[in-house]
């Protein structure tokens, strides 16, 4: 892998620059976009720039705005103290032209064509609306939700309000409510997913051979449900399965086998008596066949034997055949619903005149494949003359193929710039095997070496870890690059001890804890190394400085938790569900009460919230202060009229003035 040189490498073909975090993507690809600008002649509504955020396509135009400025600045002053601009300006035969031409991409600069993916796509089916088929006043759905949520609810009223009961039972345990095929959808919005093999429907064979014998195990239980309860009694009985014939702790008088065997039995009378019984078959039931009771026999004793043992064999075995059909008709279900899926959004985007942003991409490769692909292809080509991609690594294989069939032209540069470690995250969106064929098929690879925002130890330390490692990112296509510090300058003086540290949990404190203890153990020693670091005297780490990543967001609240108790100040960055915060649930129970302030639990339990923080000796009725509660009563009557009067926000505002909640909670 050769190093990418920013003044010197050439400006054409297909290139892919590996690049990691901190080794400048951002400052290289305003560098291309500068060197094009000059050296192509090109204007800046002939660059393409693509990248996969809104934030990040501001983030480009302000530096690559920057960068003129700063090449402006250069130009007129003959030097700069950024090496890759001096070299550039003096590279340049006439200063004046490339001067004129930094004016003109500067007085242009609102025409700059940095796009997202999606407005990129949507940009090109706009003008080529003929070409690629698309219609004029389709409406782009930004937020599919809704549509997708409709259609999971159809094929589940479809497929289980006239399914077999077994059916739908095993569903229900399984997958639960539609919001199960509502998540395969989305998952399975991607054009570029199949299903293999593609299941046929499969056939239940053991259903009715299990509703027959589920029905005789049904009509014997009430009559030998005393003899089997005393036969399981016995003596000759393996204890372990069974039970022994100790006192149980838990109810004085009776021995364990005792109530073993009177929960077994209380088991199968819930069995016998539900409309649909539970499959796969309770833990237990197994203790009631004729195998497991044989089996349990204790050497040299009278084997017992009863033909509702046998009966209940029989039931097992044909329960335990059915569950695998059950499962691969789930699986078959699933192929279905993304086969009615995708037919029914068809048809319902098509009747209310929508699109979603995935079908920009999808629309715009379909046009670039058929018959009139070429000549859209070099439409577009000739509007934009070179093109730069920014975050490779999380384009998937549609977004490849649109920018190859479009920039796989000698006099077209195409610059793809990622970090290849990161293209194994999948749920980033990012597809790893189209990153390898990006790279199989680029004609030139480079990588940027240079890390610029770790110190020269962190680096190093990186190094060490992951160049241990033959395969370190499973796949040989993508090797690990050792890196090296950009500006060991800017770095003196910043490290003390180890840069990089690995702690373990001893395994024999690990052995003798759950994972709950574990959790907490690890949180403390978290929290103390953070205060070891924020009360360092010279003071120069502060909490802002630290990250926290942890695998749950009940960790997250933990952690936060146990910073909390030490006075350390915190914030959690979640991807959870804000209806599902401490917070939600403490409004929500405010609200309730301030719906109903005459309803004494309601109200009581929206005063115990953490936001009230009313505590359980005030809420308790004998032990009130006279008037207390009348006054609150009273109060939140108040909020009530409010938010009747005058809607929600101003009552919520006078609602947080009147009990001081800024100071409560800032406290």
């Amino acid at each position: 892998m050769k190093p990418f040189d920013l003044p010197t490498s050439p400006l054409s073909g297909t290139n892919l620059i590996e690049a990691s975090a901190g080794t400048g993507k951002t400052y290289t690809i305003a560098g291309l976009f500068l060197r094009l600008l000059l050296e192509k002649n090109l204007a800046v509504d002939q660059i393409l720039v693509v990248t996969f955020t809104k934030a990040a396509t501001e983030e480009l135009k302000g530096r690559i705005r920057n960068k003129l400025l700063e090449a402006r600045q250069a130009f007129t002053s003959g030097s700069s103290s950024d090496a890759a601009v001096s070299e550039l300006v003096l590279g340049m035969d006439r200063a004046e032209t490339a001067l004129e031409r930094i004016q003109d991409a500067l007085r242009d600069f609102d025409s700059t064509a940095i796009f997202t993916i999606h407005g990129f796509c949507h940009r090109v089916l706009t003008d080529h609306a003929f070409e690629t088929g698309d219609r004029f006043d389709t409406e782009l759905m930004t937020e599919p939700a809704s549509m997708l949520a409709a259609v999971a609810d159809d094929f589940w009223r479809r497929r289980f309000y006239t399914a077999t009961p077994e059916l739908v039972q095993y569903a229900l345990k399984k997958i639960k409510k539609p919001d199960f095929f509502y998540t395969l959808l989305q998952k399975a919005r991607h054009p570029g997913i199949w299903i293999i093999p593609d299941p046929h429907e499969p056939e239940i064979k053991h259903l009715s051979a299990f509703r027959e014998q589920l029905s005789r195990v049904r009509r014997m239980w009430p009559d030998v449900r005393i003899d089997i309860q005393e036969m399981l009694k016995d003596p000759c009985l393996n204890s372990v399965v069974y039970g022994g014939f100790k006192e149980d702790k838990k109810k004085p008088g009776t021995t364990v086998r005792e109530a073993r065997v009177s929960a077994l039995v209380r088991q199968m009378d819930r069995f016998v008596e539900e409309d649909r019984p539970d499959l796969p078959l309770w833990k237990g039931f197994e203790r009631f066949t004729a195998d497991k009771v044989e089996s349990c026999v204790k050497k040299g004793q009278d084997p017992i034997s009863h033909p509702f043992f046998h009966n209940c064999m029989a039931l097992k075995k044909h329960a335990d055949g059915l569950v695998p059909e059950l499962d691969a008709y789930l699986v078959y279900l699933k192929s279905e619903c993304l086969k009615y899926g995708r037919k029914e959004l068809l048809k319902r985007k098509k009747r209310r005149n929508v699109q979603f942003f995935d079908d920009l991409l999808s629309m715009l490769r379909q046009a670039l494949m058929e018959k009139q692909g070429n000549l859209l292809a070099s439409r577009i080509r000739e509007r934009y003359r070179a093109a730069l991609v920014d975050e490779f690594q999380d384009t998937d294989l549609v977004q490849y193929e649109i920018f190859t069939r479009i920039f796989s032209k000698k006099n077209r540069p195409l610059f793809m710039i990622g970090d290849p470690k990161q293209a194994i995250y999948s749920f980033r969106g990012a597809d790893v095997f189209s990153y390898m064929k990006a790279s199989d098929h680029a004609e030139n690879k480079y990588t940027l070496f240079q890390n610029y925002r770790s110190t020269p130890g962190m680096i190093t330390a990186v190094n060490t870890l992951f160049s241990n490692m033959v395969k370190p990112f499973i796949f040989e296509e993508i090797p690990f690059e050792k890196g090296s510090p950009g500006n060991k300058s800017a770095f003196k003086g910043t490290s003390k001890g180890a840069p990089f540290r690995v702690w373990f949990l001893s395994a024999q404190a690990g052995r003798s804890m759950t994972v709950q203890d574990a959790n907490r153990v690890i949180v403390h020693a978290v929290t103390g190394e953070i205060a070891r670091l924020i009360m360092d005297p010279e003071g120069k780490i502060k909490p802002g400085h630290i990250a926290i990543l942890v695998r749950t967001n009940k960790q997250a609240v933990l952690t936060k938790e146990s910073l909390s108790i030490a006075r350390i100040p915190a914030v959690i960055y979640s991807a959870g569900n804000v209806m599902d915060s401490a917070e939600s649930h403490d409004l929500g129970q405010i609200l309730l009460g301030i719906l109903n302030p005459a309803k004494e639990g309601t109200l009581k339990a929206a005063l115990s919230t953490d936001m009230l923080g009313v505590g359980v000796a005030f809420l308790d009725t004998a032990k009130m202060e006279e008037g207390w509660w009348e006054n609150r009563i009273e109060t939140f009557m108040g909020y009530h009229r409010l938010w009747h009067d005058k809607g929600f926000m101003p009552m919520f505002r006078h609602f947080m003035n009147q009990e001081g909640l800024r100071e409560r909670l800032l406290s």
